[in-house]
Order: C-alpha cells, then structure tokens, then sequence
C-alpha cells in the first residue's frame, strides 16, 4: 500500500501488495481473483496474504450472491401476487 503523509486508506489505493484489485462488478472480481492467484504463483505475495485476500473476496461473493438471491424473491413474490389477483 502506498503511504503518504495522510492516513493511508486501502479503500483508495488501486493495488494491494503489487496486486491490482477492484471489486465493483463481477469480471472486475473474477480478473482480481486471477491477479491475485498469479501473483502467488510468482511469489510476489504471501501466502497467508494470499489466503486473507482470496477469504474476504469470497465473503464478498457470497453476499452479493445472497443480496440477489433476496431481490430475486421478492420479485417472485411480486409477480405471484399479481398472477394471483388477476385469477380471482
């Protein structure tokens, strides 16, 4: 992480350990992921890093998963009360 005067924010810095990582969208995680797993490889990064990284990224994953799951019951449950009301 790049340190300056101010309060370094990991949340601003484009690269973690020599990896590049954004999380904005799914290609943009997948192509994380692959930087990620490619810098293990070439030793750049620890593998406890590693493993802390590729952990929280999977967190992440699972609860975008979950929070679309839940869109997409609602959206079910949406179109069921309408089915239901135009059969009575």
């Amino acid at each position: 992480m790049k340190v300056s005067n101010k309060t370094a924010d990991i949340d601003n810095d484009k690269s973690w350990g020599g990896v590049r990582l954004c999380f904005r969208t799914p290609e943009m995680t997948q192509k994380s992921i692959e930087r990620l797993i490619r810098a293990r490889q070439r030793n750049k990064i620890k593998d406890s890093e590693y493993k802390a990284i590729l952990y929280g990224t999977c967190q992440l994953l699972s609860w975008v998963k979950h929070n679309k799951e839940l869109d997409i019951e609602k959206r079910l449950e949406k179109l069921e009360e309408i089915y239901n009301a135009k059969e009575s």
